[in-house]
């Protein structure tokens, strides 16, 4: 479990020069209708997330040559919620029957 702070926005945001006023905790205000009343997370920042904690898990899931993802978002990540992984494998022959 992990929880998502201001500091791990602002780090990413920082890092990617991504000044939107969704992550600015001084200025996300601004936004008029603004449905988030809070900074959210930013969306590679999740995704990034996602990987590490996959490459962390690596010995528990059986290897593959490559990896298909499926992301299923309810709402936004704002600071202060919590952050969980669970993977599920899914057999070869259905992700193929998935794409056809």
């Amino acid at each position: 479990m992990h929880t998502l702070t201001q500091l791990h926005i602002d780090i990413a945001r920082n890092a990617t020069d991504d000044f939107n006023l969704f992550h600015d905790p001084m200025r996300w205000q601004r936004i008029s209708c603004n449905p988030f009343r809070g900074t959210i997370a930013l969306g590679f920042q999740l995704g990034l997330y996602v990987e590490a904690q996959i490459n962390q898990s690596a010995s528990a899931i059986e290897q593959r040559q490559y990896s298909v993802y499926e992301f299923t978002f309810v709402n936004p990540a704002k600071v202060g919620d919590e952050l969980n992984l669970v993977v599920k494998l899914m057999p070869l022959s259905d992700m193929l029957d998935k794409n056809s």
